[in-house]
């Protein structure tokens, strides 16, 4: 597997692509990032966006190393990180988390609003972290990790028009937290299929870490945050890999 720190700057977009994202936002930049792995028949890679100043910045964990393409700055690494048992890792996951009732699927907090709709707001804020922790419970369970603490750090609806410009709606949340392994190969499988609904559009790739990397969860993409977890920093990893998922 290959974690990737891809770089998209706006500024020399061709006036074609220009146009093209603004027409097609999200569902462009899927696109986009299937360009880097055209030998690919289905999609072996989960990516997270970030913005930044005058550019776009995409963190990648792929079956195989992208390919070059005109459109990006690509840094690749191999993924290979060293986890044992036991092990505790920090992490930042951006997911789309449902819950499935009579058949059919709902956001998570709708679905508790829903349930729940008299609550005032400072209580509704205290129930939506503990359902998100019971999401992130369940989703370990499969995933082989155990989930020690967990925030939601934030919420928000999402639409986007998808191939035949259809319109789609779905909500994004980021969570952090920390968790313990269990099972270090059933953990590194799922960090590659990912977690939750919406692949396609940025959504289920979990990046972790190891506990005193020095990093701030309050920086964004241009500023140490992120792109700790595209370094080493870690003596108990290969220098040569990357911690981070």
């Amino acid at each position: 597997m290959y974690y990737s720190r891809i770089t998209l700057d706006l500024a020399k977009l061709p006036p074609g692509r220009l146009k093209e994202l603004i027409t097609k936002g999200s569902y462009a930049l899927h696109q986009w990032v299937w360009l880097l792995f055209t030998d690919d028949e289905t999609r072996k890679f989960l990516f997270r966006e970030e913005e930044g100043q005058g550019f776009l910045r995409f963190y990648v964990l792929s079956e195989n190393a992208p390919t070059k393409n005109d459109l990006f700055q690509i840094e690749t690494k191999e993924f290979k990180p060293k986890l044992r048992k036991g092990d505790r890792l920090i992490f930042s996951l951006r997911a789309n988390p449902t819950v499935c009732r009579k058949g059919r699927r709902y956001d998570l907090f709708m679905d508790l609003k829903k349930r729940v709709p008299q609550l005032e707001r400072q209580d509704l804020l205290i129930l939506q972290q503990a359902e998100a922790a019971e999401w992130l419970k369940r989703q370990g369970t499969g995933a082989g990790f155990s989930l020690i603490s967990s925030n939601v750090e934030s919420y928000q609806g999402k639409c986007v028009y998808g191939k035949n410009g259809d319109r789609i709606t779905f909500s994004i949340m980021d969570f952090s937290g920390v968790l313990e392994i269990c099972d270090p190969e059933k953990f590194l499988r799922k960090l590659l299929i990912g977690f939750g609904k919406e692949k396609a559009f940025g959504c289920g790739l979990m990046l972790i870490r190891r506990p005193g990397d020095s990093s701030s969860w309050t920086d964004h993409a241009q500023g140490p945050y992120f792109d700790d977890f595209f370094e080493i920093r870690s003596s108990r990893c290969d220098r040569r890999s990357i911690c981070t998922g």
